[in-house]
């Protein structure tokens, strides 16, 4: 699909339609494709993804609305159960590839540190070409064990440049704030 590091075994179903004569490269694309298992680069794992597709391409442009269910991933040590994103606006350019809009996972578990019922909310994700990813999602989480200590939710804001990652939290547990 011409995302460098993304691999898996996978079946693509879609649709192109337009004029290829009149405006070429111009065309209209629409389907899914599943992988089973997605793979990108060593970090990132789901046993299963399905995307639907739907948008267009212009040369080497594109922009497309994707639909995507994933489950049993494994994203950078963070287990997942499963990930839904009903409407990503996904944009490749030369200049690299962008992804935002709403996501929610459930299933959370961060190796010992603990576990979430859910995280939800806006995620913006740009891949430069050549470059590293950068990452920024503000999510709001459902509950929570952290390190034995359970609690109602939160909030976390989610911020990755490069293999640099941080995370500023905010916890509550009844009428007290936990980690802030």
């Amino acid at each position: 699909l011409g995302i460098e590091g993304l691999g898996g075994s996978n079946q693509v179903n879609l649709s192109l339609w337009g004029d290829l004569k009149k405006e070429a490269g111009r065309f209209g694309v629409g389907g899914s494709v599943v992988f089973a298992p997605l793979l990108y680069t060593d970090q990132v794992r789901f046993e299963r993804m399905v995307a639907r597709v739907d948008g267009a391409v212009n040369g080497t442009d594109y922009d497309f609305t994707l639909g995507a269910h994933g489950e049993q991933g494994n994203a950078y040590g963070l287990s997942i159960d499963t990930v839904d994103a009903e409407a990503l606006q996904v944009k490749g350019r030369s200049s690299g590839l962008s992804v935002q809009g709403p996501g929610r996972a459930d299933g959370l578990a961060y190796g010992e540190l603990g576990t979430f019922a859910f995280a939800e909310g806006p995620i913006d994700f740009k891949l430069p070409t050549g470059g590293e990813p950068n990452v920024t999602a503000d999510l709001e989480l459902g509950a929570f064990d952290v390190q034995t200590f359970p609690g109602d939710g939160g909030q976390l804001r989610v911020s990755m440049r490069g293999q640099q990652v941080r995370f500023d939290t905010r916890l509550v547990a009844g009428d007290r704030e936990m980690l802030s």
